[in-house]
């Protein structure tokens, strides 16, 4: 029998796996080596806790899990006991507290765009309004560019960020649903809140701009819509108001939902990246999905997308069942989803227009 030959990763593979480590996992090494040399030849006393501490060590630092560092999952579980999970909403003003929720710094104040009062979700970060594509019957997918292509360009350029959320029902003929985020950034140069105003005006003006040149018309969302639909994509609607996060799921009453990273999708090209969306906001689930993507810009140069996958189901069955089926359309489009266990509070967040800074 000819011998089998040795399980070899990819060159790129190889790669992306050096690029994820840090100058901390070598001091670890380092910190190893030095406790096993500390161990050679001492009494028992002194060589077993040295050698637990350095096996340890190199345990945390060496040992991958679902393209995670043993290391990081533990940091994840550590915050993850270490925060409140679980918020009853008030019936009144829930849509309000549920922002507060994701954004505990959050405060509205607007912008005028045309003749349009805008809300602005102002926080530490950065300063966002949310923009509403009046799409009619035409598909988002197609209408909309890519977060990238809105981001200002040059060296005299602030620091904005653009998502772009989609929001579809596994089953529904209609087009998916679509909304902009537009964020202005704070920046030890531009902090103040009227120079951030300014800025996030300027910002959506050129989103508008850039919108109309494709024929595509935006609306800006005031006060009340925008907090309503911040609700609506998470599913804190219809009387809603417990919310519970758990390791592998985020609550919103009997509505279970699970968020994901999508790996691979910085690699994409635009109409890899079309298609990737159509097979996911169209695929037979049984569940509804929502899909952010998003990029900044500081100083003129325009950082890589990121893209978020949110599923919500009526049942944890439900959910695992239509997630099976999206992480194996993801792999027929050479696209990872990295499961977001443990962080699926910062999952939703990510999913909702609250910009790409938090």
């Amino acid at each position: 029998m000819r011998p089998r030959a040795a399980a070899v990763l990819p060159v790129d593979s190889r790669r992306r796996l050096v690029a994820t480590l840090r100058i901390g996992q070598v001091a670890c090494w380092q910190a190893a080596i030095a406790l096993v040399g500390l161990a050679v030849g001492r009494p028992a006393v002194v060589a077993a806790p040295a050698g637990a501490c350095a096996a340890g060590l190199l345990a945390l630092t060496t040992i991958r899990v679902r393209n995670q560092w043993l290391f990081q999952w533990a940091g994840r579980y550590l915050r993850f006991q270490l925060r409140e999970r679980k918020r009853f909403l008030p019936r009144e003003g829930h849509s309000r507290a549920l922002l507060h929720l994701f954004a505990k710094d959050a405060a509205l104040t607007g912008i005028q765009l045309g003749d349009t009062d805008v809300a602005v979700i102002s926080r530490t970060c950065g300063a966002t309004a949310v923009l509403r594509p009046q799409l009619a019957d035409a598909d988002p997918i197609v209408a909309l560019p890519r977060p990238s292509a809105l981001l200002p360009s040059g060296d005299e350029a602030n620091a904005v960020g653009v998502q772009v959320i989609f929001h579809g029902i596994s089953g529904n003929r209609s087009y998916p649903r679509a909304w902009l985020a537009v964020q202005a950034i704070r920046t030890p140069e531009l902090y103040e809140e009227d120079q951030i105003t300014q800025s996030l005006r300027h910002s959506a003006q050129r989103v508008l701009r850039a919108l109309g040149k494709r024929d595509v018309e935006v609306a800006g969302l005031g006060d009340a819509k925008m907090l309503s639909t911040i609700a609506s994509l998470a599913h804190v609607s219809g009387g809603r108001s417990d919310v519970e996060e758990q390791w592998r799921c985020w609550f919103c009453g009997p509505v279970a939902q699970v968020t994901f990273r999508l790996g691979g999708w910085t690699d994409l090209r635009d109409e890899a990246a079309a298609r990737v969306l159509r097979a996911l906001l169209t695929a037979q689930t049984g569940a509804v999905l929502t899909v952010s993507v998003g990029a900044g810009s500081v100083d003129g140069e325009v950082g890589h997308e990121t893209a978020v996958v949110r599923i919500a189901a009526q049942s944890v069955q439900q959910l695992e069942a239509a997630a099976a089926a999206l992480v194996r359309l993801g792999n027929d489009h050479d696209v990872r989803f990295d499961r977001m266990d443990g962080e699926h509070a910062e999952g939703v967040a990510a999913s909702l227009p609250l910009g790409v800074v938090s």
